[in-house]
């Protein structure tokens, strides 16, 4: 099974529905957010960040040989 995610704007959403509904697709819609203690944590590490420590991009590209 293969899985997709679509952005539909709203004035197609309904459009685009009938049309998933027409071919028996099954549809999962998946609404989350990000739990306050996991955002803790990436202020907690932002907060702690030194510049020092910042690799440039330059060379994790390198280092990844892409």
């Amino acid at each position: 099974m293969k899985r997709i995610i679509v952005n539909v704007s709203d004035e197609k959403f309904d459009d685009f529905m009938k049309i998933i509904e027409s071919q028996g697709l099954n549809i999962v819609e998946e609404d989350f957010e990000i739990p306050e203690w996991h955002k803790e944590i990436v202020r907690e590490r932002i907060k702690n960040t030194k510049e020092e420590d910042f690799i440039p991009w330059e060379q994790v590209r390198k280092d990844l040989g892409i």
